[in-house]
């Protein structure tokens, strides 16, 4: 009963440690896209119109299947290690 004691507080503080994390990259990732933002570079930060329809806003033309833009790829066989 002790061991299962020990082991819970550790699955406990485990959690706490990887929301302390997804939080902490939440805010990077916030803090690269005010980066980006105030670059100044040509097309960073247009302003999407929503009359264009939901693709415009991912960056994409009219007609093209959605598939959103990120700066690095899904790592899914990672992903598939962690959860599967």
């Amino acid at each position: 009963m002790f061991a299962l004691k020990w082991l819970l507080m550790a699955a406990g503080v485990a959690m706490f440690g990887t929301a302390a994390g997804v939080v902490a990259y939440d805010v990077y990732l916030a803090m690269q896209f005010q980066k980006l933002i105030g670059s100044g570079e040509p097309g960073a930060a247009e302003p999407r119109s929503l009359a264009a329809g939901p693709a415009s806003l991912l960056g994409e033309p009219a007609g093209s299947p959605s598939q959103a833009k990120a700066g690095r790829p899904i790592r899914w066989r990672l992903a598939a290690q962690i959860f599967g």
